[in-house]
């Protein structure tokens, strides 16, 4: 319930704000409206001849408010529906991996046990994972001295990361070699 009245606000300010009414006030009988100063009416037409005009100021507000708003909600809305299609297409994998499944258990056939393994992943080594952090960081570097931006920093930490990590990766494979070979001390 509590979403819906999100939601119900969220699209009722956007509408109120995307109409143009964000700014102004509604005077009442008793209040008597401020008028604008002098300087200001200068700019604004007295009357609006046709439709077309107002058309026009229509857009022209539409425009100052719809840019920053697309500005704003675009880079969520790709990462939304990057996810939402990784996930279908998940889904549809699934779908289609039951559909054989009982395709077979119809005809009474059986599957090969290779069927039902899971797809794993190569699991990447910490030693090609800080390479990859290094080279990022060397690219970084040279990408900054070719621009001239601030990439220094972002690639000396990513340099930084990967050379603890390949300390790290240089620490257990000794743990690992010393655990194998005990020596005994007589």
């Amino acid at each position: 319930m509590l979403r819906i009245k999100f939601i119900a606000f969220t699209v009722a300010s956007l509408l109120f704000s995307l109409c143009g009414f964000a700014g102004q006030t509604v005077a009442s009988d008793s209040i008597a409206p401020i008028s604008p100063a002098p300087a200001a009416t200068a700019n604004i037409p007295a009357v609006i001849n046709s439709s077309a005009e107002v058309a026009q100021t229509i857009i022209n507000g539409l425009e100052d408010i719809l840019i920053p708003l697309v500005a704003i909600i675009s880079p969520f809305l790709v990462g939304f529906l990057t996810i939402l299609f990784v996930l279908k297409y998940q889904l549809s994998k699934k779908k289609a991996k039951y559909a054989v499944v009982t395709k077979a258990l119809e005809m009474g056939k059986d599957l090969p046990a290779e069927f039902f393994k899971e797809e794993s992943k190569k699991k990447r080594s910490p030693l090609e994972a800080s390479l990859v952090l290094i080279a990022v960081g060397l690219g970084m570097i040279v990408l900054g001295w070719i621009v001239e931006a601030i990439f220094y920093g972002v690639g000396a930490i990513c340099i930084f990361i990967g050379i603890a990590k390949f300390i790290a990766w240089k620490i257990e494979i000794k743990k690992d070699t010393d655990s194998f070979n005990p020596t005994v001390n007589e």
